[in-house]
């Protein structure tokens, strides 16, 4: 190709997440429209796990302490990329499960990865569900914790891989 290299690599595409709780910048705590804005578009433009946190110590010192609300909406991005990193494209809630499609089914790892799992996710090829337990302030934690297990059970197939 002739094409000058790309200084900048586009953004990885992060995975839509559907959860029923409320994440978003009230205009209590932040009264400016364009502040939150400029903010929103920030989380927008995240791309590491840093930078939410960085973004969260920010607001803390600049405007108080976030309100639950803002603290979702940190979670929410975290969980974005944390999926993002694992193949994971949508995350979505009905009842009290939440399904999380991959982008590329995953095959042969279907058992070990049920496995590796445990009982409360079922592993289909190309979507696993997670039965929820307690209030919506619990899931996070769940859903989270699912993702670390997924990704070190593609990190050990990596290794075997190598």
């Amino acid at each position: 190709g002739d094409e000058p290299p790309e200084s900048n690599p586009a953004p990885v595409e992060l995975p839509r997440v559907e959860l029923p709780f409320n994440a978003s910048i009230p205009e209590e705590y932040l009264p400016h429209m364009s502040t939150r804005l400029s903010i929103y578009q920030r989380l927008a433009r995240i791309q590491r796990h840093e930078e939410v946190k960085e973004l969260g110590e920010e607001l803390r010192d600049r405007f108080g302490p976030p309100p639950p609300e803002v603290e979702n909406l940190l979670a929410l991005v975290d969980l974005r990329l944390m999926a993002g990193a694992v193949g994971v494209e949508s995350i979505t809630h009905g009842g009290n499960s939440v399904t999380l499609v991959f982008k590329e089914p995953v095959g042969s790892a279907r058992v070990p990865l049920q496995r590796a799992l445990g009982p409360a996710v079922s592993v289909g090829n190309a979507q696993m569900r997670l039965s929820l337990r307690g209030g919506a302030d619990g899931w996070m934690g769940q859903i989270t914790l699912l993702l670390q297990r997924l990704r070190v059970f593609q990190q050990r197939l990596q290794s075997l891989g190598a």
